[in-house]
């Protein structure tokens, strides 16, 4: 065990500056990791003897406010989040839209051509937006997964 510790001091001598800060920052991940785990098994065993201990008189379980709030809670980071993503995603073709609208009435092509032109980009919207909802779909499903597990 003491030659170990030697080996372990020579060896953080022939460290670079670089790789004990890295190491110090592996240890910091570490900690703060193992509190997230600790604080999240908390909020989930409390939520469960909550969700256990209250049955009405046709032994079905009744939750609590409190404990749906702390259930909904769990996930709210994602959700805002993606909510956050979503609006921003809408604003962004409010303005296309708006942009779009504004080029088409000085464009003296006529109001047939306008209309195949919006027409045709917001199909390849549509369908670029479809495939963004694909893959939530997806990531929700795979976290449903996880959290029922």
């Amino acid at each position: 065990d003491n030659n170990t510790k030697k080996s372990n001091t020579i060896s953080n001598n022939n460290m670079s500056m670089f790789e004990k800060k890295l190491l110090q920052a592996q240890k910091d991940a570490l900690k703060e990791e193992a509190g997230y785990e600790e604080a999240t098994k908390k909020m989930q065993d409390e939520l469960m003897k909550n969700m256990k201990g209250e049955k009405n008189v046709d032994n079905v379980v009744v939750i609590s406010g409190s404990s749906l709030s702390g259930l909904v809670g769990l996930n709210s980071d994602e959700m805002t989040n993606a909510a956050a993503l979503y609006q921003a995603e809408m604003e962004e073709n409010k303005k296309k839209i708006g942009q779009s609208n504004s080029i088409n009435n000085t464009n003296k092509m006529g109001p047939v051509a306008t209309f195949k032109r919006q027409k045709q980009s917001l199909l390849k919207e549509q369908q670029e937006l479809e495939i963004k909802k694909f893959e939530i779909d997806t990531d929700e499903n795979e976290v449903n997964g996880r959290l029922q597990l």
